[in-house]
């Protein structure tokens, strides 16, 4: 999974290489490894995605948000599923395909605290590792 990359930037992650634990609501967490590409300007979570997808049952028109905890020497992250009533945002008929494809919506919250970015799970998320920002929040 890319990470979206002012984001990254942000956050001094375009450097690391290191473990990676996310949680969730009920507190399970998953160890995953978090790296950069030759080039540093792509960072992405690698070894555990697909498990982690694969146990949180993640679908295509899933949206997810992932706050960042801590940022230290084995970053923690927290996540959820951002639901619209208790079912996950689906794609509606009349939405374009690539919508998201090239949109970086950037805020700035400083009542929020925490930076953090929202995805939308489309087919080669799951397949492929690949996603998309929505928002990102610093």
């Amino acid at each position: 999974m890319i990470l979206p990359q002012q984001f990254a930037i942000a956050n001094g992650l375009t450097h690391k290489k290191c473990a990676l634990i996310v949680r969730d609501e009920r507190q399970r967490s998953w160890n995953l490894k978090l790296s950069s590409s030759n080039s540093r300007t792509r960072v992405y979570i690698g070894d555990g995605w697909r498990k982690f997808a694969e146990e949180n049952f993640l679908k295509e028109g899933d949206r997810l948000m992932f706050e960042i905890v801590t940022n230290g020497e084995t970053p923690i992250w927290k996540f959820r599923v951002v639901t619209h009533g208790e079912t996950p945002m689906k794609k509606s008929q009349d939405e374009d395909e690539d919508e998201y494809e090239d949109k970086d919506e950037t805020t700035y919250d400083k009542s929020f605290g925490q930076p953090h970015f929202e995805c939308i799970i489309r087919q080669y998320c799951l397949s492929k590792g690949f996603m998309v920002s929505l928002k990102i929040t610093i």
